[in-house]
C-alpha cells in the first residue's frame, strides 16, 4: 500500500477520535463542523474554558486556597458568564491551540505511517491472510507501531495542551483583574523558585526579587512569544507575556493596587507609590 494511501486510511480511522480530543479542549464551536465517533459528545464546557473560568473567578485567592476549593465554589466558577471581551480572548487562545494540536495530529499520522509501512513486509501480510500465527504476528505489529508513536507523540501533545492550559488560566486572572473596575490595572508576575533564567530576567529586578511592574496594555500588546529567538536570558526576543512565556511555563499574574509596592523580600504591601 502507497504510503499516501496508507496515512489516509489511518487519518479515516483516527480522525473522528482526534475531533472529539480537540473539542473537548478547545471547544466545539472554535473545532468548527467536524465527525465525531458514534455515540459520542464533546463536553459542555471545554478544558481551555475551563482554565479561563477559574482563573477568572479565583483571582483574589491565594494559590494555596485555589487548591482547596469545595465543588461548590469549583461549580460557581465555572457557571460564570464572559463578557463579549473575555469571550474573544479565549477564542483566540482557543485557535491558537487548535492549530498546534493540528500540528501534533499530523506528526502523530506521519509518524504512524511510516512505521507501519516499514513494519507490514509483504510476507507477513500474506502469512496473515492464510493463518492464525500470520495474524497474530500482524496484530503485534501493530499494536508495536501504536505504541511506539504514542510514545515518541506524547510529549508533544502534553506540552501543547499544558500550554494552552495556562494560556487560559493567566488570562483568565487577567480578566478577573479588569472587572474591579482598574482602566489600566498595574500588574506583576512572580517567577517560582525553580523557574527558568528567562522568566526571571523577564520578569524581576535586578536583585532577583523584586517584581517587575507592568501596565496590563503592555502585556497584552507584546501578544506571544511564538517564533520568536531567545538564545541567552541577556541576548532574547522573547518578552513578559499575560500567558506563558514558553511552553510549560506557569508564572502567574498578580495585579498590584494602588497604595501598595514591594518590601524587601519583593513581596506586595500596603504603603507604597503606586
Amino acid at each position: 500500500m502507497r504510503f499516501n494511501t496508507l496515512a489516509a486510511k489511518i487519518e479515516e480511522g483516527l480522525g473522528a477520535e482526534f475531533n472529539l480530543l480537540t473539542a473537548n479542549i478547545v471547544g466545539s464551536s472554535v473545532l468548527g463542523k467536524s465527525i465525531l465517533p458514534k455515540n459520542k459528545k464533546a463536553s459542555s464546557i471545554s478544558l481551555l474554558e475551563r482554565a479561563f473560568k477559574f482563573g477568572l473567578g479565583t483571582v483574589s485567592l491565594s494559590s494555596m486556597r485555589r487548591a482547596s476549593l469545595t465543588s461548590r465554589e469549583s461549580s460557581l466558577a465555572l457557571a460564570q458568564n464572559l463578557s463579549s471581551d473575555e469571550a474573544v480572548r479565549l477564542d483566540f487562545i482557543a485557535s491558537l491551540a487548535k492549530a498546534e494540536l493540528g500540528y501534533c495530529r499530523a506528526e502523530y499520522i506521519k509518524l504512524l505511517t511510516e512505521r507501519i509501512s516499514k513494519a507490514l513486509s509483504q510476507d507477513l501480510l500474506k502469512s496473515a491472510r492464510y493463518s492464525a500465527y500470520g495474524q497474530s504476528l500482524l496484530k503485534g505489529e501493530l499494536s508495536e507501531a501504536l505504541t511506539t508513536t504514542g510514545k515518541a507523540t506524547g510529549s508533544a501533545w502534553l506540552r501543547t495542551v499544558n500550554t494552552a492550559i495556562n494560556d487560559a488560566f493567566q488570562e483568565g486572572r487577567l480578566a478577573g483583574i479588569l472587572r474591579k473596575g482598574a482602566e489600566d490595572p498595574l500588574v506583576y508576575k512572580r517567577p517560582k523558585n525553580d523557574a527558568c533564567e528567562w522568566c526571571k530576567a523577564l520578569y524581576l529586578e535586578s536583585d532577583g526579587k523584586t517584581p517587575i511592574v507592568f501596565k496590563s496594555s503592555m502585556l497584552r500588546a507584546f501578544g506571544t512569544n511564538a517564533g520568536r529567538k531567545h538564545n541567552t536570558p541577556d541576548n532574547t526576543d522573547w518578552a513578559p507575556t499575560v500567558g506563558s512565556v514558553h511552553p510549560w511555563c506557569r508564572c502567574t499574574i498578580y495585579e498590584l493596587p494602588k497604595g501598595h509596592a514591594f518590601d524587601s523580600s519583593g513581596r506586595a504591601t500596603q504603603g507604597g507609590l503606586w
